[in-house]
């Protein structure tokens, strides 16, 4: 699912942030709702394409006109023996099977128009053998290219197979509407975050009320607001298909990896807005993000992305500064010692593992101090952090055996400190 995006939140809130993209900018191919063919007596048929969304042909799109000119599915390309493509900024092309692969032949005379939605090409009965029948399979296209990635959505009329056209005056062959290739339209995102931690994505998808099977929305984070780090500056995605959801962290080792379930990230997908809610807990520490997204419908065989929306549009970033930021605390856990149990004489340490409240995360930074004392006297101590445990290393006195041993660790970090208290019966040397 990642591959294919690549190539692709609850109330109180106390901020937002809206941003925009162009409608219509969801890469659909022109959505052929009906194909007619007429014999123009003496020596032409006219092939005429009716489209639904596509008034002017852009110049990113184009069709091909597929000809079964033996009523053999084992000859040709999948049993088409004959192609004329038409592109809006050029004269049509004419290729013919030769018995091994389809060669170019001269289009002379094959012409063809646009205007108002419908395609019309007039093509000699020559350039088709002479066939007064034949099978015609009309595909639409368009292409969309970021760097060095293109994305090509089309539509497909028949479906498989081809119509046939048996040589009468005139026949239509309906294609049905709404079946071609096209992404979620992203048009707007609405972000807001609330003092639970929870960061909402509301992105609005004109063409689609909810996601359908093979299309896929992309959040893609940048949650350091560094572009060294991660994927090109992204260090997180989030995937969200019709009844799918993943969380991957860009690993510089490893590359992409999934975040293991359960993960922070909640979604829905409803009244044509994809919701994406990801706690601060799965974002760092840092206020500030930088995000953007990719709707794609991807074809279930190849697992390729057809039709692609980037919201930005220049995969550029927006961003966001996250306000509704409870106090943070330090959580600690329970202290334990190290060894099992402390010997007179033996050096014994106590461990005391800390967290942030606001995203349950290890602190990566800070001091310990540790204070302890054996039958009422203090004992040299000294204490330590390293990878959010605090430790307080001191050597049992040799004359503690069966005393207890009493103390505390205090970690700071950030401006704030939590304290835990420890005690541990000193063990009496083995005769």
């Amino acid at each position: 699912m990642l591959a294919a995006a690549a190539l692709l939140l609850a109330g109180g809130a106390s901020s937002a942030g809206s941003y925009s993209d162009p409608a219509g900018d969801d890469n659909a191919a022109p959505d052929i709702t009906s194909v007619s063919v007429a014999d123009a007596l003496p020596d032409d048929v006219v092939v005429t394409v009716t489209t639904s969304n596509e008034p002017t042909l852009s110049r990113n799109a184009w069709f091909n006109l597929w000809f079964d000119l033996d009523a053999d599915s084992e000859t040709g390309v999948a049993g088409s023996d004959a192609l004329v493509r038409y592109f809006p900024d050029m004269v049509a092309q004419l290729f013919v099977w030769n018995g091994s692969t389809l060669v170019e032949r001269p289009a002379t005379d094959v012409t063809g128009a646009y205007e108002a939605g419908a395609l019309t090409m007039n093509i000699p009965k020559a350039a088709l053998g002479g066939r007064s029948a034949f099978g015609i399979l009309v595909v639409s296209g368009k292409r969309q290219a970021l760097g060095a990635a293109a994305f090509t959505a089309s539509d497909f009329a028949p479906d498989l197979g081809h119509f046939r056209w048996p040589g009468t005056p005139r026949a239509a062959f309906p294609d049905p509407d709404n079946d071609h290739v096209a992404a979620p339209d992203i048009t707007s995102v609405k972000v807001t975050d609330a003092v639970d931690g929870w960061v909402r994505f509301a992105v609005t998808t004109t063409n689609y009320e909810k996601l359908r099977n093979e299309r896929v929305v992309v959040l893609w984070l940048d949650t350091d607001s560094r572009s060294a780090t991660g994927e090109y500056g992204v260090d997180a995605a989030v995937v969200l298909s019709d009844d799918d959801v993943q969380v991957l962290r860009a690993d510089a080792s490893q590359g992409w990896t999934e975040d293991e379930p359960p993960t922070r990230v909640r979604t829905r997908t409803s009244a044509n807005v994809v919701t994406i809610e990801v706690h601060r807990s799965e974002l760092g520490t840092s206020g500030r993000l930088r995000f953007r997204l990719t709707a794609a419908s991807i074809d279930s065989t190849s697992g390729a992305a057809l039709a692609v929306d980037l919201a930005p549009n220049n995969g550029s970033f927006w961003r966001y500064g996250v306000t509704s930021v409870p106090a943070v605390r330090l959580v600690a856990g329970k202290a334990v010692g190290v060894p099992a149990g402390a010997s007179p004489g033996k050096p014994f340490e106590v461990r005391l593992r800390v967290r942030r409240s606001d995203t349950g995360r290890e602190i990566t930074s800070g001091t310990a101090t540790c204070r302890v004392r054996v039958g009422g006297r203090s004992v040299r101590a000294k204490g330590s952090l390293a990878r959010g445990v605090g430790r307080c290393s001191f050597v049992v006195p040799a004359s503690a055996a069966g005393k207890t041993v009493r103390g505390s660790i205090t970690v700071r970090s950030g401006g704030k400190s939590v304290t835990a208290g420890f005690s541990t019966v000193v063990g009496t040397p083995s005769a």
